[in-house]
């Protein structure tokens, strides 16, 4: 194992893009001593700086005594503190655990700033007390490659310097430093399996062999190799996919083995939003939406915000618009002004219009609104007018999208529809 140090530290983080990091602390001991280790290091090096965060889940009754702790340890080490409240969704199948992880990560995402990394304390215990947990679960080979020291999640980048470091020898290292960390007397309930492992299972294989952490360890990390491989791979092979797109045309995968499609299904959801289907759940997707006769009314709920659903050969990633009301209300969009941001999943942007050869000289505003019953555009000159439903048809902008839909007017007459189309005479046209 590796010694605990802040110049083991700076050499992890120098070996990425960022000089700015972002602490995700919970008062604990682990992130206790990566905050102490990070102000000894911004001691050593003032070309490396660094904020904290922590986030409340408002679950145990000492939350906010915890949020105070966090504070004042960061005012002691001379390090910006953010706290952020979240409210865990209880009326849902994930387990409060997991609602809270992924609402962690959504409120660090919307407080990290785009030249920041995010650095989580994760260590060498919990990455083979994950790998247990997805075994006992069935996982894959991708659930079996562990926690990965770096990753890019929710759109932000994150990174685990401990990753090879056990609990003992932060447990030694706040020791020697005198850290004053909180203890979260759940960790001692057995009832979650993770406790189990922690407590009951792992002192056990200590017993059998105390190099079983290391020995583990490399094990997850050949299987991580072998998984980077079929990555690299696949890639290659299906490089006409944009996997960061929300939708995927499943003609291509019509031919591919099982294998295959199932790596494609798991890789674009991984990537798209963090999400991991199981067996069962990709089979599912496998079955009714590639393999199926593209019946748009068929919807595969992923989780509480997202869903799969497949229109003329191509497979949709369609999340849960929160903002549903304020997308519909009607809008005046100044064109000098910029963009213009309806809610936090939509901004019409003068770039998307200018790729419709939308003529700009014609007007310099248009009113923002929203599919109703009977509207028309004429497409060409000398054409007939079209209803919006025959465009939406024609242009193979599927079912459950087009309500959503900005349309822009001008003296209530339909111009454009954004981006699709825009009316013949408010078109640049192309000599």
């Amino acid at each position: 194992m590796q010694n605990l140090s802040w110049q083991r530290i700076e050499v992890f983080l120098q070996n990425s893009d960022f000089n700015k990091f972002l602490i995700a602390i919970s008062g604990g001991v682990d992130s206790s001593v990566l905050l102490h280790l990070c102000h000894t290091l911004k001691t050593h090096n003032k070309k490396i700086q660094f904020r904290a965060v922590h986030i409340n889940h408002q679950l145990q009754q000492n939350a906010t005594i915890w949020d105070k702790h966090c504070e004042d340890e960061c005012k002691k080490h001379d390090i910006s503190f953010i706290s952020q409240k979240i409210t865990i969704n209880t009326n849902t199948k994930k387990s409060p655990e997991e609602q809270a992880r992924i609402q962690r990560y959504q409120a660090i995402k919307n407080i990290v700033k785009k030249d920041e990394q995010v650095l989580c304390a994760h260590h060498l215990n919990d990455q083979v007390e994950t790998f247990f947990l997805r075994l006992l679960r069935g996982s894959g080979s991708v659930g079996l490659s562990g926690i990965k020291p770096r990753i890019n999640i929710f759109n932000m980048s994150l990174a685990r310097p401990f990753l090879n470091i056990s609990q003992q020898q932060i447990n030694d290292y706040a020791t020697t430093h005198q850290i004053k960390y909180i203890v979260d007397d759940s960790n001692a309930d057995i009832k979650f399996t993770r406790n189990y492992l922690r407590l009951k299972v792992m002192p056990s294989l200590d017993n059998i062999n105390t190099a079983y952490l290391n020995n583990i360890n490399k094990a997850i990390n050949i299987i991580a190799e072998n998984n980077n491989f079929i990555d690299e791979t696949l890639l290659q092979k299906y490089k006409n996919i944009d996997f960061c797109s929300d939708k995927i045309n499943s003609e291509v995968l019509n031919l591919a083995p099982n294998f295959e499609k199932k790596w494609v299904i798991r890789y674009w959801l991984s990537k798209k939003i963090c999400f991991y289907p199981n067996q069962k759940h990709t089979e599912e997707i496998i079955t009714q939406l590639i393999n199926s006769n593209n019946d748009n009314k068929i919807e595969i709920k992923l989780d509480d915000n997202h869903s799969l659903k497949t229109y003329d050969n191509v497979i949709y990633l369609v999340q849960k618009d929160d903002d549903d009301v304020a997308c519909k209300k009607e809008i005046v969009w100044v064109f000098k002004e910029g963009d213009l941001k309806i809610n936090q999943n939509l901004t019409l942007t003068l770039e998307q219009l200018k790729q419709q050869n939308f003529d700009f000289s014609k007007t310099k505003n248009v009113k923002i609104s929203y599919r109703q019953e009977g509207q028309k555009m004429q497409l060409n000159y000398n054409g007939s007018y079209k209803k919006l439903k025959k465009i939406f048809q024609e242009y193979k902008i599927p079912p459950w999208m087009r309500d959503g839909i900005p349309l822009l007017y001008l003296k209530n007459e339909l111009v454009a529809i954004y981006g699709v189309v825009c009316r013949w005479d408010y078109r640049i046209q192309k000599i």
